[in-house]
């Protein structure tokens, strides 16, 4: 299992980037996905806590100051070590 995190202002930015919008149709109307994404940033857990899935090993990244090629490979790392 990988778990992606990122600060809010960081996930705020990246929401209304131009490749992103054109790329996801859904993220166009950015008021209401900048709502959704802060509704579930305070209504929902949006990571696992330590041990709570023993039987799955979880690989946790902060991609907040990682390029996506970094995190690619961090991803691709973690897989291919298994």
């Amino acid at each position: 299992m990988i778990e992606l995190q990122a600060d809010l202002a960081i996930r705020k930015e990246r929401n209304r980037d131009p490749e992103r919008l054109q790329a996801k149709p859904s993220k166009q109307d950015v008021a209401a996905s900048e709502h959704s994404m802060l509704y579930f940033e305070n209504a929902c857990r949006m990571v696992s806590r330590p041990g709570e899935f023993p039987d799955k090993p979880i690989l946790q990244i902060d991609n907040t100051h990682r390029s996506p090629q970094e995190v690619a490979q961090l991803i691709v790392d973690y897989i291919n070590d298994k």
